[in-house]
């Protein structure tokens, strides 16, 4: 589901950055983290700036996590496709991507375990949000 707020640029508080992470985590959005060159990468192959498709692709900035690129990207079939179609890409609610564009990339997933969703949630909102 799309917000029916226009995109573009907006400022949030952290009360509405961790809502809004926890809303689109809780339906089906995933969350990326990683070197901005290489999600890029994803965003031009799964969400292509110009297309529908790149409203579902959102750049966060988080100074908790300074020069790491921060992105929620809807879960969807391109992406799916991306990933080598992973059985458990409905419990996974985040991909570090480790590496830098032109290399071969690492990459980490974090699942939610079955009735652990929100405590999931809250534990990666922990790491983008300055104490």
């Amino acid at each position: 589901m799309v917000d029916k707020k226009p995109s573009g640029v907006g400022l949030l508080n952290i009360t509405e950055f961790k809502n809004l992470i926890q809303r689109r985590l809780k339906a089906g959005w995933v969350l990326l983290l990683g070197d901005p060159q290489l999600v890029g990468v994803i965003e031009e192959t799964v969400y292509p700036p110009g297309t529908d498709e790149n409203k579902l692709f959102e750049l966060l900035i988080s100074p908790a996590l300074p020069g790491l690129g921060v992105f929620l990207a809807k879960k969807t079939g391109k992406l799916a496709n991306l990933l080598r179609n992973p059985p458990d890409l409905d419990k996974i609610i985040c991909l570090e991507i480790m590496g830098r564009a032109g290399e071969k990339a690492l990459l980490a997933e974090t699942l939610a375990k079955e009735g652990q969703l929100d405590t999931a949630i809250n534990q990666l909102i922990e790491r983008l949000v300055p104490k």
